[in-house]
């Protein structure tokens, strides 16, 4: 029986809600259904240079609240200096990328010199109109 894939996704998951929980089903989904789920969140200082503004919740809190998602397997802080030092860490098998992310520069470079194979997989929008953390006014799922 082939060991289980690792899939990881990255993002800021200031406020939870049903976009987020469907970006993490979908990883799932993709990886294989033994898969195990982990979830980098970006470091307050990261997320404000990506985003223009702190997040409302410090990186503590939402790498806490990731922790108590249910499909969720780990939660871990991404690095302020290494963008790729997660990946590094953890050696997933996959990576998907949210709609609405960008593969951070050089990362196609990085990746041929760790000499890692990591499939990458672009994951569909969820009613982005409705659930784009930017809209939402403070709700939490």
């Amino acid at each position: 029986m082939p060991k289980p894939k690792t899939i990881m996704v990255f993002g800021t998951f200031d406020i939870i809600h049903k976009g987020h929980l469907n970006l993490f089903e979908q990883a799932k989904s993709i990886a294989g259904p033994e898969a195990r789920l982990v979830v980098v969140v970006s470091k307050d200082l990261n997320a404000k240079q990506a985003k223009g503004t702190f997040p409302i919740n410090p990186e503590s809190s939402r790498v806490l609240a990731l922790k108590k998602v249910p499909i969720v397997n780990d939660a871990i802080l991404g690095d302020s200096t290494d963008k790729f030092r997660a990946i590094e860490k953890v050696k997933p098998d996959m990576i998907g990328i949210g709609y609405d992310q960008k593969i951070p520069e050089g990362f196609e470079a990085w990746l041929k010199h760790s000499r890692m194979e990591i499939e990458i997989r672009r994951l569909n929008a969820y009613k982005p109109e409705q659930y784009k953390s930017s809209r939402l006014s403070g709700k939490l799922i």
